[in-house]
Order: C-alpha cells, then structure tokens, then sequence
C-alpha cells in the first residue's frame, strides 16, 4: 500500500445527477453546467444532458463540459463513453435484466473512481464501472 505515490492535488470529481423537482425555473441548466465544467471528472447520463443542454451525442457532451480533463457519459442499457486528454474511448453495457434502477449512478461512480485510484487504464475503470453498477440493479 505505501509504494503507491499519493496524487499531487486531490480530484474533484462532480455527478449531474439531475432532479428536476429539486430546482425552481430554469436555474439548473447555468448552474449544473458551471459546477461539472469546474470539476477534474464529471458523471453526466447522455439522457440527462439532453433534456439539460439539449446535447444528446456524447462528443458534443464532452465539449460542452470541457475543460474537464475527464468527462464520463453513461447512456444506459448501451454504454459508457470517456473522454480523457482527448480520446474517446466506448464500453458497451453489460447485458442485464434491471431490478431496481436506484443507485445505480453511484454504483457506476464508485467503480470507475475505484479504478482511478487503483491506477487501472481507462478500459479497466469502464468495466469497473459497468460491474458496480450490474450488482446494484439485479438479483444476486
């Protein structure tokens, strides 16, 4: 454990995670928009950049969010699409019958940020992501 160098600064990392009954009028698209373009790694569903910045590819996502160094769009039952110091790179889902959606986002979170912190490539961390999030949403 301690041969592992500590990261010079700490990453911010930043969901949208948007719930729109949690904000009044149309502040939500400015200031989700400001707090995911000051983060180090942003989480972002493709669907929820749609309905927020009417942005539904994950290219023009990544450009919106920019300069994040990493920008990370989950899009469901077909993928996770990053963007990191400007190469993309895609993993399909795995298939899965859904259970319950419910935290599955964060599942998805703390498998890609786990994989960052151990040091995996951006396809380890991809598949990470999808193996936290298919154990939170079926039956084990």
């Amino acid at each position: 454990m301690g041969d592992r160098p500590s990261p010079r600064a700490p990453l911010v990392s930043f969901d949208v995670n948007h719930r729109p009954a949690l904000w009044r009028g149309g502040e939500a698209p400015r200031a989700l928009l400001a707090l995911a373009r000051a983060a180090d790694l942003v989480f972002v569903g493709r669907d929820e950049a749609e309905s927020l910045w009417a942005t539904p590819r994950p290219d023009d996502i990544a450009g919106l969010l920019g300069p994040a160094p990493v920008v990370l769009v989950k899009d469901a039952e077909h993928g996770a699409t990053s963007f990191v110091g400007g190469v993309r790179t895609f993993v399909p889902s795995l298939p899965t019958e859904v259970v319950e959606p419910v935290g599955a986002g964060d599942a998805f979170a703390a498998g890609y940020l786990a994989g960052v912190l151990e040091g995996r490539d951006e396809i380890d961390r991809l598949l990470a992501l999808s193996a936290y999030g298919l154990m939170n949403t079926t039956n084990w």
